[in-house]
Protein backbone atom coordinates (compact mmCIF):
# COMPACT_ATOMS: atom_id res chain seq x y z
CA UNK A 1 0.00 0.00 0.00
CA UNK A 2 1.43 3.40 -0.95
CA UNK A 3 0.45 7.02 -1.32
CA UNK A 4 1.72 9.51 -3.88
CA UNK A 5 4.44 11.90 -2.77
CA UNK A 6 4.77 15.22 -4.53
CA UNK A 7 8.34 16.31 -5.29
CA UNK A 8 9.84 19.13 -3.26
CA UNK A 9 10.64 22.52 -4.81
CA UNK A 10 13.86 22.48 -6.82
CA UNK A 11 17.04 23.34 -4.97
CA UNK A 12 15.68 22.81 -1.43
CA UNK A 13 18.58 20.54 -0.44
CA UNK A 14 21.11 23.26 -1.23
CA UNK A 15 19.83 24.88 1.99
CA UNK A 16 19.78 21.62 3.97
CA UNK A 17 22.96 21.70 6.11
CA UNK A 18 22.91 18.03 7.07
CA UNK A 19 22.42 16.85 3.49
CA UNK A 20 25.26 19.13 2.39
CA UNK A 21 27.51 17.34 4.89
CA UNK A 22 26.46 13.94 3.55
CA UNK A 23 26.91 15.16 -0.01
CA UNK A 24 30.35 16.55 0.78
CA UNK A 25 31.38 13.34 2.55
CA UNK A 26 30.42 11.19 -0.42
CA UNK A 27 32.01 13.56 -2.95
CA UNK A 28 35.36 13.53 -1.15
CA UNK A 29 35.16 9.78 -0.69
CA UNK A 30 34.38 9.06 -4.37
CA UNK A 31 37.32 11.12 -5.62
CA UNK A 32 39.64 9.37 -3.17
CA UNK A 33 38.35 5.96 -4.17
CA UNK A 34 38.99 6.65 -7.85
CA UNK A 35 42.57 7.65 -6.99
CA UNK A 36 43.18 4.32 -5.25
CA UNK A 37 41.56 2.36 -8.10
CA UNK A 38 44.42 3.69 -10.23
CA UNK A 39 47.20 3.81 -7.62
CA UNK A 40 46.72 0.32 -6.16
CA UNK A 41 47.25 -1.63 -9.41
CA UNK A 42 50.07 0.75 -10.37
CA UNK A 43 51.72 -0.04 -7.04
CA UNK A 44 51.39 -3.75 -7.79
CA UNK A 45 52.71 -3.38 -11.35
CA UNK A 46 55.46 -0.80 -10.94
CA UNK A 47 56.84 -1.57 -7.50
CA UNK A 48 56.15 -5.27 -7.08
CA UNK A 49 56.12 -6.54 -10.67
CA UNK A 50 52.92 -8.55 -10.27
CA UNK A 51 51.39 -10.63 -13.05
CA UNK A 52 48.33 -9.66 -15.07
CA UNK A 53 46.37 -12.34 -13.22
CA UNK A 54 47.23 -10.82 -9.84
CA UNK A 55 46.32 -7.32 -11.04
CA UNK A 56 42.98 -8.71 -12.21
CA UNK A 57 42.38 -10.17 -8.76
CA UNK A 58 43.05 -6.77 -7.22
CA UNK A 59 40.44 -5.21 -9.51
CA UNK A 60 37.96 -7.96 -8.63
CA UNK A 61 38.35 -7.12 -4.94
CA UNK A 62 36.14 -4.07 -5.53
CA UNK A 63 33.12 -6.12 -6.68
CA UNK A 64 33.62 -9.52 -5.07
CA UNK A 65 32.64 -8.41 -1.53
CA UNK A 66 29.16 -7.46 -2.78
CA UNK A 67 28.63 -11.01 -3.99
CA UNK A 68 30.17 -12.62 -0.91
CA UNK A 69 28.87 -10.51 2.00
CA UNK A 70 26.26 -8.27 0.34
CA UNK A 71 23.15 -9.96 1.77
CA UNK A 72 24.50 -10.42 5.35
CA UNK A 73 25.77 -6.82 5.26
CA UNK A 74 22.25 -5.69 4.37
CA UNK A 75 20.95 -7.43 7.50
CA UNK A 76 23.53 -5.68 9.70
CA UNK A 77 22.74 -2.31 8.14
CA UNK A 78 19.07 -2.90 9.01
CA UNK A 79 20.04 -3.67 12.63
CA UNK A 80 22.40 -0.75 13.28
CA UNK A 81 22.40 3.04 13.10
CA UNK A 82 23.14 3.78 9.46
CA UNK A 83 25.25 6.93 9.90
CA UNK A 84 27.37 5.18 12.53
CA UNK A 85 27.99 2.31 10.09
CA UNK A 86 29.22 4.82 7.49
CA UNK A 87 31.59 6.50 9.95
CA UNK A 88 33.08 3.19 11.12
CA UNK A 89 33.51 2.07 7.48
CA UNK A 90 35.34 5.32 6.66
CA UNK A 91 37.71 5.00 9.62
CA UNK A 92 38.49 1.34 8.89
CA UNK A 93 39.24 2.18 5.25
CA UNK A 94 41.54 4.98 6.40
CA UNK A 95 43.50 2.69 8.70
CA UNK A 96 43.80 -0.16 6.21
CA UNK A 97 44.88 2.01 3.27
CA UNK A 98 47.48 3.76 5.40
CA UNK A 99 49.31 0.45 5.80
CA UNK A 100 50.28 0.49 2.11
CA UNK A 101 52.43 3.67 2.10
CA UNK A 102 53.81 2.81 5.55
CA UNK A 103 54.88 -0.62 4.28
CA UNK A 104 56.40 0.98 1.16
CA UNK A 105 58.33 3.51 3.24
CA UNK A 106 59.72 0.80 5.53
CA UNK A 107 60.59 -1.55 2.67
CA UNK A 108 58.23 -4.39 3.65
CA UNK A 109 55.52 -3.90 1.04
CA UNK A 110 54.53 -7.15 -0.67
CA UNK A 111 51.75 -8.06 -3.07
CA UNK A 112 50.18 -10.27 -0.42
CA UNK A 113 49.65 -7.16 1.72
CA UNK A 114 47.78 -5.48 -1.12
CA UNK A 115 45.23 -8.30 -1.45
CA UNK A 116 43.88 -8.23 2.14
CA UNK A 117 43.97 -4.42 2.07
CA UNK A 118 41.90 -4.35 -1.12
CA UNK A 119 39.45 -6.94 0.22
CA UNK A 120 38.91 -5.17 3.56
CA UNK A 121 38.46 -1.81 1.83
CA UNK A 122 35.97 -3.47 -0.55
CA UNK A 123 34.03 -4.95 2.37
CA UNK A 124 33.86 -1.59 4.14
CA UNK A 125 32.70 0.00 0.88
CA UNK A 126 29.81 -2.48 0.83
CA UNK A 127 28.71 -1.41 4.31
CA UNK A 128 29.14 2.30 3.49
CA UNK A 129 27.19 2.00 0.25
CA UNK A 130 24.27 0.10 1.77
CA UNK A 131 24.10 2.34 4.82
CA UNK A 132 24.22 5.58 2.81
CA UNK A 133 21.32 4.53 0.57
CA UNK A 134 19.32 3.44 3.62
CA UNK A 135 20.12 6.66 5.50
CA UNK A 136 19.19 9.13 2.75
CA UNK A 137 15.38 8.73 3.11
CA UNK A 138 15.70 9.31 6.86
CA UNK A 139 17.76 12.44 6.27
CA UNK A 140 15.83 14.18 3.49
CA UNK A 141 12.35 12.57 3.38
CA UNK A 142 10.52 11.01 0.45
CA UNK A 143 9.69 14.32 -1.28
CA UNK A 144 13.38 15.16 -1.72
CA UNK A 145 14.73 11.76 -2.77
CA UNK A 146 14.99 12.56 -6.48
CA UNK A 147 16.85 15.81 -5.79
CA UNK A 148 19.10 14.07 -3.27
CA UNK A 149 19.94 11.17 -5.55
CA UNK A 150 20.52 13.56 -8.45
CA UNK A 151 23.13 15.45 -6.44
CA UNK A 152 24.79 12.25 -5.25
CA UNK A 153 24.89 10.96 -8.85
CA UNK A 154 26.56 14.22 -9.87
CA UNK A 155 29.21 13.58 -7.22
CA UNK A 156 29.83 10.04 -8.46
CA UNK A 157 30.11 11.24 -12.05
CA UNK A 158 32.41 14.12 -11.10
CA UNK A 159 34.57 11.64 -9.19
CA UNK A 160 34.72 9.35 -12.21
CA UNK A 161 35.81 12.29 -14.37
CA UNK A 162 38.36 13.90 -12.04
CA UNK A 163 39.57 11.10 -9.76
CA UNK A 164 41.71 9.17 -12.29
CA UNK A 165 43.30 12.40 -13.52
CA UNK A 166 44.17 13.52 -10.00
CA UNK A 167 45.43 10.02 -9.28
CA UNK A 168 47.66 10.08 -12.33
CA UNK A 169 49.18 13.41 -11.28
CA UNK A 170 49.79 12.17 -7.74
CA UNK A 171 51.35 8.92 -8.97
CA UNK A 172 53.65 10.96 -11.22
CA UNK A 173 54.66 13.32 -8.39
CA UNK A 174 54.93 11.08 -5.32
CA UNK A 175 54.74 7.48 -6.71
CA UNK A 176 51.78 5.12 -6.52
CA UNK A 177 51.99 3.88 -2.91
CA UNK A 178 52.02 7.40 -1.49
CA UNK A 179 49.21 8.55 -3.78
CA UNK A 180 47.02 6.15 -1.77
CA UNK A 181 47.50 8.51 1.21
CA UNK A 182 45.14 10.94 -0.56
CA UNK A 183 42.38 8.33 -0.55
CA UNK A 184 43.05 7.41 3.08
CA UNK A 185 42.82 11.06 4.13
CA UNK A 186 39.62 11.50 2.12
CA UNK A 187 37.93 8.92 4.34
CA UNK A 188 38.90 10.92 7.44
CA UNK A 189 37.27 14.05 6.00
CA UNK A 190 34.22 11.99 5.05
CA UNK A 191 33.91 10.62 8.60
CA UNK A 192 34.28 14.11 10.10
CA UNK A 193 31.56 15.48 7.83
CA UNK A 194 29.23 12.65 8.86
CA UNK A 195 30.00 13.25 12.54
CA UNK A 196 28.86 16.87 12.15
CA UNK A 197 25.37 15.87 10.95
CA UNK A 198 22.84 16.80 13.63
CA UNK A 199 19.86 14.93 12.21
CA UNK A 200 18.84 11.95 14.39
CA UNK A 201 20.40 8.61 13.50
CA UNK A 202 17.76 6.24 14.90
CA UNK A 203 17.97 2.50 15.09
CA UNK A 204 15.85 1.00 12.29
CA UNK A 205 12.59 -0.44 13.62
CA UNK A 206 12.61 -4.23 13.95
CA UNK A 207 9.52 -6.41 13.95
CA UNK A 208 11.36 -9.58 14.93
CA UNK A 209 14.52 -10.90 16.55
CA UNK A 210 14.92 -13.68 13.99
CA UNK A 211 18.31 -14.93 12.85
CA UNK A 212 20.49 -13.90 9.94
CA UNK A 213 19.11 -16.39 7.40
CA UNK A 214 15.51 -15.54 8.24
CA UNK A 215 16.18 -11.82 7.85
CA UNK A 216 17.96 -12.35 4.52
CA UNK A 217 14.95 -14.34 3.30
CA UNK A 218 12.60 -11.61 4.54
CA UNK A 219 14.60 -9.01 2.59
CA UNK A 220 14.51 -11.10 -0.57
CA UNK A 221 10.77 -11.64 -0.14
CA UNK A 222 10.23 -7.88 0.28
CA UNK A 223 11.87 -7.28 -3.10
CA UNK A 224 10.52 -10.20 -5.13
CA UNK A 225 6.90 -9.79 -3.98
CA UNK A 226 6.69 -6.02 -4.46
CA UNK A 227 4.99 -4.99 -7.75
CA UNK A 228 7.41 -2.07 -8.18
CA UNK A 229 10.67 -3.48 -6.85
CA UNK A 230 10.49 -6.81 -8.72
CA UNK A 231 10.37 -5.32 -12.25
CA UNK A 232 13.12 -2.85 -11.34
CA UNK A 233 15.32 -5.72 -10.18
CA UNK A 234 14.69 -7.65 -13.41
CA UNK A 235 15.30 -4.60 -15.57
CA UNK A 236 18.54 -3.57 -13.91
CA UNK A 237 19.78 -7.17 -13.81
CA UNK A 238 19.19 -7.69 -17.53
CA UNK A 239 20.49 -4.20 -18.36
CA UNK A 240 23.71 -4.70 -16.43
CA UNK A 241 24.29 -8.16 -17.86
CA UNK A 242 23.94 -7.12 -21.51
CA UNK A 243 24.63 -3.40 -21.26
CA UNK A 244 27.71 -1.26 -21.02
CA UNK A 245 28.90 -2.54 -17.64
CA UNK A 246 28.65 -6.21 -18.59
CA UNK A 247 28.79 -7.76 -22.04
CA UNK A 248 29.55 -4.53 -23.89
CA UNK A 249 32.41 -3.48 -21.64
CA UNK A 250 34.03 -6.90 -21.97
CA UNK A 251 34.69 -6.42 -25.70
CA UNK A 252 34.45 -2.69 -26.43
CA UNK A 253 38.11 -1.74 -25.88
CA UNK A 254 39.33 -4.73 -27.87
CA UNK A 255 36.90 -3.91 -30.70
CA UNK A 256 38.04 -0.28 -30.76
CA UNK A 257 41.75 -1.14 -30.89
CA UNK A 258 41.80 -4.20 -33.13
CA UNK A 259 38.93 -3.67 -35.55
CA UNK A 260 38.28 0.09 -35.60
CA UNK A 261 41.97 1.09 -35.20
CA UNK A 262 41.23 3.78 -32.61
CA UNK A 263 44.36 5.28 -31.05
CA UNK A 264 44.85 5.08 -27.27
CA UNK A 265 44.42 8.85 -26.93
CA UNK A 266 41.17 8.81 -28.91
CA UNK A 267 39.98 5.80 -26.93
CA UNK A 268 40.45 7.72 -23.68
CA UNK A 269 38.32 10.56 -25.07
CA UNK A 270 35.68 8.09 -26.28
CA UNK A 271 35.39 6.42 -22.88
CA UNK A 272 35.27 9.83 -21.21
CA UNK A 273 32.20 10.65 -23.31
CA UNK A 274 30.23 8.10 -21.31
CA UNK A 275 30.94 10.00 -18.09
CA UNK A 276 30.14 13.28 -19.82
CA UNK A 277 26.77 11.82 -20.84
CA UNK A 278 26.10 10.73 -17.26
CA UNK A 279 26.91 14.24 -16.07
CA UNK A 280 24.52 15.76 -18.62
CA UNK A 281 21.79 13.27 -17.71
CA UNK A 282 22.20 14.07 -14.00
CA UNK A 283 21.97 17.81 -14.64
CA UNK A 284 18.85 17.48 -16.79
CA UNK A 285 17.16 14.78 -14.71
CA UNK A 286 15.00 16.88 -12.42
CA UNK A 287 13.64 19.05 -15.24
CA UNK A 288 12.85 16.01 -17.40
CA UNK A 289 11.26 14.10 -14.50
CA UNK A 290 9.05 17.02 -13.48
CA UNK A 291 7.80 17.30 -17.05
CA UNK A 292 7.39 13.64 -18.06
CA UNK A 293 6.88 11.87 -14.73
CA UNK A 294 9.14 9.37 -12.98
CA UNK A 295 7.65 6.30 -14.69
CA UNK A 296 8.20 7.56 -18.22
CA UNK A 297 11.70 8.76 -17.38
CA UNK A 298 12.69 5.33 -16.03
CA UNK A 299 11.30 3.68 -19.15
CA UNK A 300 13.01 6.21 -21.40
CA UNK A 301 16.32 6.00 -19.58
CA UNK A 302 16.48 2.19 -19.73
CA UNK A 303 15.43 2.22 -23.39
CA UNK A 304 17.98 4.90 -24.31
CA UNK A 305 20.84 3.17 -22.47
CA UNK A 306 20.14 -0.10 -24.28
CA UNK A 307 19.28 1.17 -27.75
CA UNK A 308 22.25 3.57 -27.90
CA UNK A 309 24.58 0.57 -27.69
CA UNK A 310 23.65 -0.14 -31.31
CA UNK A 311 25.58 3.02 -32.27
CA UNK A 312 28.71 1.33 -30.95
CA UNK A 313 27.96 -1.72 -33.08
CA UNK A 314 27.62 0.31 -36.32
CA UNK A 315 30.70 2.51 -35.78
CA UNK A 316 32.92 2.29 -38.89
CA UNK A 317 36.66 1.78 -38.89
CA UNK A 318 38.79 4.83 -39.60
CA UNK A 319 38.58 8.52 -38.70
CA UNK A 320 34.80 8.48 -38.12
CA UNK A 321 35.05 5.82 -35.42
CA UNK A 322 35.87 8.08 -32.45
CA UNK A 323 33.02 10.60 -32.94
CA UNK A 324 30.46 7.85 -33.58
CA UNK A 325 31.59 5.87 -30.56
CA UNK A 326 31.68 8.99 -28.37
CA UNK A 327 28.13 9.97 -29.35
CA UNK A 328 26.88 6.46 -28.60
CA UNK A 329 28.56 6.31 -25.19
CA UNK A 330 27.31 9.79 -24.30
CA UNK A 331 23.73 8.68 -24.96
CA UNK A 332 24.29 5.46 -23.00
CA UNK A 333 25.64 7.49 -20.07
CA UNK A 334 22.70 9.91 -20.13
CA UNK A 335 20.21 7.02 -20.16
CA UNK A 336 21.99 5.24 -17.31
CA UNK A 337 22.06 8.40 -15.20
CA UNK A 338 18.38 9.31 -15.43
CA UNK A 339 17.22 5.71 -15.07
CA UNK A 340 19.49 5.11 -12.08
CA UNK A 341 18.58 8.30 -10.21
CA UNK A 342 14.85 7.71 -10.54
CA UNK A 343 14.79 3.97 -9.94
CA UNK A 344 16.94 4.34 -6.80
CA UNK A 345 14.62 7.09 -5.54
CA UNK A 346 11.61 4.90 -6.26
CA UNK A 347 13.17 1.92 -4.46
CA UNK A 348 14.01 4.01 -1.40
CA UNK A 349 10.54 5.51 -1.29
CA UNK A 350 8.45 2.33 -1.45
CA UNK A 351 10.61 0.23 0.87
CA UNK A 352 9.86 0.10 4.58
CA UNK A 353 12.67 1.68 6.69
CA UNK A 354 13.54 -1.57 8.45
CA UNK A 355 14.22 -3.33 5.12
CA UNK A 356 16.15 -0.59 3.26
CA UNK A 357 19.56 -2.17 3.82
CA UNK A 358 18.47 -5.61 2.67
CA UNK A 359 16.63 -4.21 -0.33
CA UNK A 360 19.72 -2.33 -1.49
CA UNK A 361 21.90 -5.38 -0.83
CA UNK A 362 19.60 -7.55 -2.96
CA UNK A 363 19.86 -5.13 -5.87
CA UNK A 364 23.64 -4.85 -5.49
CA UNK A 365 24.17 -8.62 -5.42
CA UNK A 366 21.96 -9.18 -8.48
CA UNK A 367 23.48 -6.27 -10.40
CA UNK A 368 27.12 -7.12 -9.76
CA UNK A 369 26.44 -10.78 -10.38
CA UNK A 370 24.80 -9.81 -13.68
CA UNK A 371 27.83 -7.69 -14.65
CA UNK A 372 30.19 -10.59 -13.98
CA UNK A 373 27.97 -13.02 -15.89
CA UNK A 374 27.53 -10.65 -18.84
CA UNK A 375 31.25 -9.91 -19.07
CA UNK A 376 32.10 -13.61 -19.02
CA UNK A 377 29.44 -14.39 -21.62
CA UNK A 378 30.68 -11.59 -23.86
CA UNK A 379 34.19 -13.01 -23.74
CA UNK A 380 32.95 -16.51 -24.59
CA UNK A 381 30.78 -15.35 -27.50
CA UNK A 382 33.44 -13.11 -29.03
CA UNK A 383 34.94 -16.13 -30.81
CA UNK A 384 31.78 -17.58 -32.42
CA UNK A 385 30.00 -14.33 -33.36
CA UNK A 386 32.83 -11.77 -33.37
CA UNK A 387 33.36 -8.59 -31.35
CA UNK A 388 30.83 -6.59 -33.38
CA UNK A 389 28.32 -9.42 -33.02
CA UNK A 390 28.68 -9.26 -29.23
CA UNK A 391 27.98 -5.52 -29.35
CA UNK A 392 24.80 -6.14 -31.37
CA UNK A 393 23.73 -8.76 -28.83
CA UNK A 394 24.46 -6.32 -25.99
CA UNK A 395 22.31 -3.68 -27.68
CA UNK A 396 19.44 -6.13 -28.17
CA UNK A 397 19.60 -7.42 -24.60
CA UNK A 398 20.03 -3.93 -23.13
CA UNK A 399 16.97 -2.69 -25.04
CA UNK A 400 14.86 -5.66 -23.90
CA UNK A 401 15.67 -4.72 -20.29
CA UNK A 402 12.83 -2.19 -20.53
CA UNK A 403 10.19 -4.93 -20.90
CA UNK A 404 9.73 -5.70 -17.15
CA UNK A 405 9.19 -1.98 -16.47
CA UNK A 406 6.74 -1.58 -19.36
CA UNK A 407 4.68 -4.52 -18.06
CA UNK A 408 4.52 -3.08 -14.52
CA UNK A 409 2.65 -0.21 -12.83
CA UNK A 410 5.88 1.83 -12.93
CA UNK A 411 5.24 3.18 -16.43
CA UNK A 412 2.14 5.06 -15.21
CA UNK A 413 3.76 6.76 -12.20
CA UNK A 414 3.95 10.54 -12.29
CA UNK A 415 5.59 11.00 -8.87
CA UNK A 416 7.30 8.65 -6.46
CA UNK A 417 4.94 6.87 -4.07
CA UNK A 418 5.72 6.57 -0.38
CA UNK A 419 5.55 3.43 1.72
CA UNK A 420 2.38 3.31 3.77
Amino acid sequence: MSTATAPSPSGVLRRHPDFLKLWGAQTISVVGTRITELALPLTAIGLLGTSAFQVGLLAAAHYAPYLIIGLPAGVWVDRLRRRRVMIVADLVRFGVLLTVPIAAATGVLHVWLLFPAAIVVGMMSVFFDLASQAYLPTLVGARRLIEGNTKLQLSRTAGDLTGPGIGGILVQWITAPFAIVADAVSYVFSALALLLIRHPDPLPPRNTDSGMIAEIVAGLRAVFTDPLLRPLLLATGVGNSFGFFGMCQAVLVLHCIRELHVSPVALGIVLGAGNAGMLAGSLLNRRVTNRAGIGRVIVGGVLLAGAALSILAVAPAGPMAPPVLASGLALVGAGVAVANINQVSLRQSVTEPQVLGRMTATFRVVNYGAIALGAALGGVLAGPIGLRGVLWLAAAGGTLAVVPVLLSPIRALRTIPAAA
